[in-house]
């Protein structure tokens, strides 16, 4: 009796699956002066988007402020990311007891929670590594800014809903 050979392919991992990479960016400044010093040190045209980025968080409507930039030349999409949303809520009130007054509840909900110490999320499609870390050396020369690292997309767990 003959045995049949098989032959065994090893598949290696893909490295990135998503063709994106993040920064996330802590600062105190607001997100329409964080994109104007961006702009100005990577001579870029970041534009507020009309449309807000919305998501389901703990069962409430989060809506996440973008703006966006397409570099025609190398082909470059840029989005700048609110991580975070700031929102009231109307809420019963425990110490009421006919519930004749409002109350107001305020939280915050986080794009990406993993990543709470960062309030913006810089997210480039198409770009290597490599570039990405002078991109976030050249953002780091930027006043104001506390914080800039590069964010390990295999690790985020809603990394879902920075695909737009």
């Amino acid at each position: 009796m003959k045995t049949k050979r098989v032959k065994k392919f090893k598949l290696e991992p893909i490295a990135n699956p998503l063709d994106f990479l993040l920064l996330g960016i802590q600062t105190p400044l607001k997100g329409f002066r964080l994109a104007y010093v961006i702009n100005q040190q990577l001579t870029l045209q970041l534009r507020r988007n009309d449309v807000n980025l919305i998501t389901k968080v703990n069962d409430f409507e989060s809506q996440f402020v973008t703006f966006d930039y397409f570099d025609e030349e190398k082909e470059l999409s840029w989005s700048l990311i609110h991580n975070t949303y700031k929102s009231l809520h109307l809420d019963k009130n425990p110490f009421d007891l006919f519930h004749t007054e409002p109350f107001y509840s305020s939280r915050i909900d986080y794009l990406l929670p993993e990543e709470k110490t960062s309030n913006f999320i810089l997210k480039i499609t198409d770009i290597s590594t490599l570039e990405l870390e002078k991109i976030a050396k050249e953002i780091r020369k930027i006043y104001n800014i506390e914080l800039v690292k590069t964010l390990d997309i295999t690790n985020l767990k809603n990394i879902k809903r920075l695909i737009f």
